[in-house]
């Protein structure tokens, strides 16, 4: 395996650590206040995920899937829509921030 195997730029790098201490919503907001340059997600079980920043092409990809989702939601006017910032609370204990979302 060589090092360009490990890391590549499109394909974010994700760190996962089990975390049942980090169930309360208050205490997961908490270490991502504490850590405001990582961007902290969890999955079902509430293993904290650390994921690193997307690439040039995955963002600008995110950004034409936001501006298109927000001209439908101004025309439909049925729901709001959100960025890559937002944290949604879903199943069980998963927290995410998906690259773009729209919200009845």
């Amino acid at each position: 395996m060589i090092e360009t195997d490990l890391l590549r730029p499109d394909q974010p790098f994700t760190l996962r650590q089990p975390r049942p201490d980090l169930a309360d919503d208050l205490a997961f907001l908490d270490v991502c206040r504490a850590h405001p340059d990582l961007r902290i997600e969890s999955d079902q079980e509430g293993t904290l995920i650390v994921m690193s920043p997307t690439a040039w092409r995955s963002s600008n990809r995110n950004a034409c899937i936001t501006a298109q989702l927000l001209a439908w939601a101004e025309r439909d006017r049925a729901g709001e829509v959100s960025d890559s910032s937002g944290l949604f609370r879903l199943r069980g204990l998963a927290r995410r921030a998906p690259g773009a979302a729209w919200i009845r």
